[in-house]
């Protein structure tokens, strides 16, 4: 029965109390200090919370002056800073540093769970607040004729929480209608299926590699969701120091553990909306948007001298950065240049034309074994425009021809193959990825334009392609043909039979 809420199927939920104990590395954030000085505290949080973002973060390892690079020197020496070769970046994302709710105080909800029962309850009435809010929170009035039958605060929904759920699931009319009731079975289910980490004592900070800070002269600049835990750490603070040095009137810890529970949750929704989903965000960013070996971006032109619909020309400062390797390699073997000579010579064509390197991508370009449609030599180049899940987003073209222009930094692609990427040429960008194995160029063959001429659900010419429409017509007449003589074919064979 639960695995037939698709919704709720899908949600697993970390027990973090029990991610913390298991990890030897992590680290109870210390809140229960005397009050210290704002900037004492700001330097505090940034050793906490942040990680060093004025240099580059990257996960390739290297010392501290650059003289040594690369993974496989982790762990070594450099001879000049005397520094070990590392990267800044954490070899585990996992979370360090831990806020940890003391055992005078009740502990707080799940954030999954919240989000969760926050939708399945909605609010009493249209002019009410949410319902579990005002469970939580003593200052929201709670309506007359809840009122001896709930409580509020956290102490109360914590020590009550199974009666609170019992009451919702079978005495709320709203929850016990047709509508409802289905969606109240799959979240008593999964109440009960997660009951040992719905309530948690440790809240977790993100990993400080994905929290950065960079300072220009005197003013920081920091990452902006990291905001919220700092807000929950300092508000925990206080409720500590107030425990064990204050009196307070009765509802001061249950709505200054509201404000500290409203930071966190704010915390683990922004890590969702903006850390990892948006553009700039991790998933987006050095996930979805990572960049291959090999790979390259760039504006494209339509090529307007003849052309096979297969070809694309490439531009210099492009090829001479991709095709570093071989170009390095015919310097070398081909003409005899040493390896600091052959450096050079690509170095220089990075800053300016270079004809001996022009000479050498043509020739690369000519020893191919890959040809176009109409026999030309080319390089295989996968090239395609996001989103790139439709048959003919990406296609396997050929690189026939080497642009000389060192300021021409465009990708000229012919103008018939438009339709499936859906580009057009007002500054549109398309991303390449050059295949260097002529082995696995075959595998790429069901990508090329040419396999998208007939449509994948009928005999007709694919929308995909662009052909003039009296090609089109004929083409479309002679398929409809040749599959009507078939068919016919097959059944008199059937008949005979």
């Amino acid at each position: 029965m639960y695995q037939e809420s698709k919704n709720l199927a899908s949600i697993q939920l970390v027990n973090y109390d029990q991610l913390f104990r298991d990890d030897p590395d992590a680290y109870v954030i210390e809140c229960g200090a005397d009050t210290i000085l704002m900037k004492d505290q700001m330097t505090q949080h940034k050793l906490l919370f942040f990680q060093d973002g004025s240099k580059d973060l990257t996960n390739i390892s290297s010392c501290d002056c650059g003289h040594i690079t690369g993974n496989y020197m982790t762990g070594c020496t450099c001879p000049l800073c005397h520094t070990v070769c590392k990267t800044n970046f954490a070899e585990e994302l996992k979370f360090r540093a831990w806020l940890e709710i003391p055992d005078f105080l009740p502990p707080v909800l799940h954030p999954a769970v919240y989000l969760v029962l926050d939708n399945w309850l909605g609010s009493f009435n249209k002019s009410s607040g949410r319902i579990l809010e005002v469970l939580l929170n003593p200052d929201l009035p709670l309506p007359e004729e809840y009122q001896g039958t709930l409580g509020q605060g956290f102490e109360f929904f914590y020590k009550n929480f199974d009666n609170i759920i019992n009451f919702f699931a079978t005495q709320y009319k709203k929850l016990n209608t047709p509508e409802y009731r289905k969606k109240t079975v799959y979240v008593l289910q999964l109440l009960d299926k997660y009951r040992d980490r719905l309530f948690l004592r440790h809240m977790p900070s993100l990993n400080s590699s994905l929290h950065l800070s960079t300072q220009s002269g005197s003013i920081t600049y920091s990452d902006n969701v990291v905001k919220y835990i700092i807000q929950a750490k300092i508000e925990l603070h206080q409720l500590i120091y107030v425990h064990f040095n204050a009196t307070c009137a009765d509802n001061y810890m249950d709505k200054r553990m509201l404000t500290m529970y409203q930071a966190f949750l704010e915390y683990t929704t922004a890590i969702l909306n903006e850390k990892l989903l948006k553009k700039p965000g991790f998933i987006r960013k050095h996930l979805l948007g990572a960049r291959l070996y090999c790979s390259a971006r760039a504006v494209i032109v339509p090529l307007f001298d003849i052309h096979d619909y297969d070809e694309i020309h490439i531009p210099w400062l492009m090829a001479v950065q991709v095709l570093k390797l071989e170009i390095i390699n015919v310097l070398m073997n081909r003409m005899g240049k040493t390896e600091p000579e052959a450096l050079e010579i690509h170095r220089r064509a990075l800053a300016q034309f270079d004809q001996t390197v022009y000479d050498i991508m043509n020739t690369l370009v000519q020893e191919c074994d890959c040809v176009s449609s109409s026999g030309k030599h080319g390089l295989p180049v996968l090239m395609g425009r996001n989103p790139s899940l439709r048959l003919g987003a990406i296609f396997l073209l050929f690189a026939t021809k080497i642009k000389p222009e060192y300021e021409d930094a465009t990708v000229g692609i012919s103008s018939l193959v438009s339709s499936a990427p859906n580009f057009d040429f007002d500054g549109d960008a398309m991303h390449l990825l050059f295949v260097k194995e002529m082995g696995e160029v075959p595998k790429y063959q069901h990508i090329h334009p040419s396999n998208t001429m007939v449509a994948s659900s009928d005999a007709m010419i694919s929308p995909d392609v662009q052909i003039t429409d009296q090609a089109a017509l004929a083409i479309n007449r002679w398929l409809l043909a040749d599959q009507l003589m078939k068919q016919t074919t097959q059944g008199e064979n059937k008949n005979a039979e």
